[in-house]
């Protein structure tokens, strides 16, 4: 009697991990199969501003809705370089940037990569005579100032209550 028990709850036990595996499949499939929108151009015509991999170039993006803008560099401590958006397109995620240099020594330059809400993912390099490229990580300014003001008000807040139990 022991053993059927035990082999009763084996089974049980073994079905009941098959279930487990099985609803675990089903749900990767169905997440699997959900895409991710795409941006649309009226989200993406904002600031965004952020470095380079190397953390040496600072950039700002002004895309306007009417698909032009400004772009402005700056290397290191050296002074900020100028671009004209021309034209920018958003085609699904890929954003194109076509750019105008405005300052004399702004070099030609092109703008590309994905465009997401939270953030530009783009590669910026030199055309024509110097070929360079460099990854941006560009973050949309309203959205990172919005979260920075809240982090910093309860950071005040702590010490407002900080100083008020020690009396000050």
């Amino acid at each position: 009697m022991d053993q059927l028990h035990f082999m009763k709850r084996r089974n049980r036990v073994y079905l009941f991990r098959c279930g487990l595996v099985l609803c675990a499949i089903a749900g990767l499939s169905v997440i699997a199969e959900k895409k991710a929108l795409a941006p649309d151009p009226k989200d993406i015509a904002r600031a965004w501003f952020g470095i380079d991999q190397d953390r040496l170039t600072f950039c700002r993006l002004e895309l306007n809705q009417d698909g032009k803008g400004l772009f402005s560099t700056t290397f290191v401590e050296n002074p900020a370089r100028l671009y004209v958006v021309e034209k920018w397109s958003l085609d699904g995620f890929n954003l194109t940037i076509d750019l105008k240099p405005v300052d004399e020594k702004a070099e030609p330059i092109y703008l590309k990569g994905l465009a997401g809400l939270p953030e530009l993912v783009l590669e910026m390099g030199g055309t024509g005579d110097k070929t360079w490229k460099r990854q941006l990580r560009l973050f949309n300014e309203q959205d990172f100032l919005s979260k920075n003001e809240r982090v910093k008000a309860r950071i005040e807040k702590y010490k407002a209550e900080q100083n008020a139990k020690l009396g000050k």
